[in-house]
């Protein structure tokens, strides 16, 4: 249950994959949202004026849209109990 409220709070920072160990996903998931929001940021000027920076706003707004849906299907993933930590599996609760 802590790893899906961690997966929820803390959405922009991949934190469940440092939690479990897949430090390099959590890197990777950190990358794709900052390069999508700089994207989407230079981009920004086209969709109100026109112009070439129309297609960078696009490819951020694509990398944020995959960024999501990678953050959606790791939370549906840790719910279900499918997204394993790294060097083995959950530790059972003791009686």
């Amino acid at each position: 249950m802590l790893l899906a409220l961690l997966s929820i709070t803390y959405v922009p920072f991949s934190l469940h994959n440092f939690y479990l160990g897949y430090y390099g996903r959590g890197a990777a998931a950190i990358a794709l949202l900052v390069v999508g929001v700089a994207l989407l940021f230079v981009g920004w000027p086209g969709f109100l004026f026109g112009g070439s920076l129309t297609a960078i706003g696009y490819v951020g707004l694509a990398m944020l849209g995959g960024w999501l849906l990678w953050q959606v299907s790791d939370f549906i993933r840790i719910i279900t109990r499918d997204l394993q930590p790294k060097n083995g599996s959950y530790a059972k609760k003791s009686a």
